[in-house]
């Protein structure tokens, strides 16, 4: 069967470097949710809307990756914008996809881990944990196309591909700005390369150690990858 992983963990410590321009590098962020959420402070950083949004959540898991994500975005983004964190203003495109001018950003969440993905051009990424539990035979029959029917029931590891594929479905939407569609099952998510709305994308998946899937979609160029964790 067809390998769409990555061969290895790429994934270094951030350990404060300095950023390089973004301009070369398309960069991957994997942040710990529970390693992290006692180590920052909100107060200077998230803006008056997003604390107040925070002092709302009913769940505390829920409150902590809020206030994590919002933290290490803006954080992150203000390396490449030059304003201080709590000054970037966000605004909307596409489906209320926020935005801000010269960097594209995504994020996801699943478990206790963030991933974020930033580039100067359009940018997807999805992660999910692995759940053995999670039964998906009525996903695939609907949302899936034959070919991927196949890789996900002839292969040695079903759940591993049901996650492979539906993240790479889910990092494409992102970057595309289309969110989920109707159409989901003429996606094929089998190809590494995917022509959609007059771009071309490159699909990237990888298994972390801690058994989550994550793909992301990037326009095609010879940019070079950083994965860096927190």
């Amino acid at each position: 069967m067809q390998n769409l992983l990555l061969n290895k963990e790429y994934w270094i410590d951030y350990n404060k470097m300095d950023l390089l321009s973004i301009d070369k590098y398309i960069y991957l962020f994997k942040i710990n949710i529970d390693q992290n959420y006692n180590l920052i402070d909100p107060n200077l950083v998230l803006s008056k809307e997003e604390l107040s949004k925070a002092g709302r959540f009913l769940k505390y898991e829920d409150k902590k990756r809020y206030i994590v994500s919002k933290y290490f975005l803006r954080t992150l983004l203000s390396n490449f914008v030059k304003l201080e964190p709590s000054e970037i203003k966000y605004h909307f495109i596409g489906n209320k996809k926020p935005a801000i001018d010269d960097v594209n950003f995504s994020m996801s969440h699943s478990g206790n881990f963030i991933i974020i993905g930033l580039d100067t051009m359009p940018i997807g990424v999805d992660i999910e944990y692995i759940n053995i539990q999670f039964g998906f035979d009525d996903i695939i029959q609907n949302l899936f196309s034959e070919n991927e029917k196949s890789f996900i029931n002839n292969g040695s590891d079903r759940n591993l591909n049901f996650y492979t594929l539906w993240t790479r479905k889910e990092a494409l939407l992102k970057a595309t700005g289309e969110g989920l569609i109707d159409d989901l099952h003429q996606l094929d998510m089998l190809e590494k390369t995917i022509d959609r709305n007059q771009k071309k994308f490159e699909i990237r998946s990888c298994l972390t150690k801690e058994q989550y899937i994550i793909s992301f979609a990037t326009n095609k160029s010879d940019k070079k990858l950083l994965f860096l964790q927190f």
